[in-house]
């Protein structure tokens, strides 16, 4: 269904830092590896005939190459994220920026409301799951479905598993009707919400909600993952989905994978 997308180049992508608990603040990032995998997504995307804008990456801020958690954006509004940790905050303008010189309307959540974007909001077309409890507060979502009126909101949903500190770790949406998740990384009352929401929606385990399976992009049949077991992908092979790996070792070693570096348009 992803038409076009924003993506950020990893051009000055290091730890600096870690606000997760899949960070080694003491860790490295093999730059050309990265680089590669970058390309290798971007250029997989190219070919199945998705539209890429490009952001300028900024040197000293590492990770604007996750530009999916840049906020909110749909016909023609975006919501730029609040992000919840001070060493992401630098990113906020360069977004804006560009959705403004792109003729976006901007809406400011309030400056109490943390809000993490793509990270949290979990959509196919013009339907979305949002996530609260990890980074993003709950009251984001009142704010999120006042703005996007026109978008149907499937559920609230609260993260349970602090690993798991984005929505878009632990729930996907592959089409209007089906999704995949992981139930141990929701409450109870979440997880019950999930399963009235959709026609089909597959369990995964703990090794692949580990992987970030989730945590993909979705164009047309194709499921673009890092990885996932081979009993996920005979699953999603038996409902018509084609699985297409391409390796995030570097982007994981943040805590992210494919879908943090892409921003629906």
């Amino acid at each position: 269904m992803i038409i076009k997308l924003l993506m950020c180049r990893p051009d000055y992508y290091v730890i600096n830092y870690s606000i997760n608990s899949w960070t080694d603040a003491e860790g490295q990032i093999d730059g050309n590896l990265a680089m590669q995998q970058w390309e290798n997504l971007y250029n997989t995307l190219i070919q199945l005939g998705v539209e890429i804008e490009l952001l300028n990456p900024v040197e000293g801020i590492p990770d604007m190459c996750f530009v999916g958690d840049a906020g909110m954006a749909y016909n023609g509004k975006f919501i730029p994220s609040n992000f919840r940790h001070k060493e992401r905050q630098a990113e906020i303008v360069h977004y804006v920026d560009w959705m403004k010189s792109h003729d976006y309307k901007v809406f400011n959540i309030p400056e109490n409301i943390s809000f993490e974007g793509l990270g949290d909001v979990v959509q196919y077309d013009d339907v979305y799951f949002i996530g609260y409890g990890g980074r993003s507060s709950q009251g984001a979502c009142k704010y999120t479905s006042e703005v996007f009126e026109e978008l149907k909101l499937l559920g609230e949903v609260q993260l349970a598993d602090a690993r798991f500190f984005h929505n878009s770790h632990a729930i996907a949406l592959l089409s209007k009707n089906i999704g995949m998740y992981y139930p141990s990384a929701f409450t109870e009352a979440s997880i019950q919400q999930i399963q009235r929401s959709l026609e089909v929606c597959i369990e995964i385990d703990e090794q692949d909600a580990c992987d970030f399976v989730c945590n993909n992009i979705v164009v047309n049949q194709n499921v673009l993952v890092d990885n996932c077991s081979e009993k996920l992908e005979r699953q999603l092979n038996q409902i018509g989905f084609n699985v297409i790996k391409l390796p995030m070792s570097e982007f994981k070693k943040t805590g992210a994978s494919l879908r943090c570096l892409v921003l629906t348009l």
